[in-house]
């Protein structure tokens, strides 16, 4: 379970717990952390982020892509305002 990746966004500490309601192992959060250490036991990374496009959105011909952003402010009276620009 330490090395799992379908464990790879749970905490250490959260993940003894875890193991101990599922009737897996039952042991401390401490000894957790000393078996990963002596071990050796790498925990995969927290996020796999999918790479950045290396070129953008482009656009060929003038108005073929339209963009709009809309903006709620809320006033010191309590109502709301939604402000959109193009």
């Amino acid at each position: 379970m330490a090395t799992s990746d379908d464990y790879r966004d749970v905490p250490t500490s959260t993940l003894s717990r875890l193991a101990q309601r599922l009737g897996k192992v039952y042991a401390s959060t401490s000894v957790w952390y000393r078996l990963m250490r002596q071990y050796n036991w790498r925990r995969p990374r927290k996020h796999v982020h999918p790479p950045k496009p290396k070129i953008g959105i482009r656009a060929v011909s003038p108005k073929e892509l339209w963009h709009m952003d809309a903006t709620l402010i809320r006033l010191l009276d309590g109502s709301k305002i939604y402000l959109q620009s193009d």
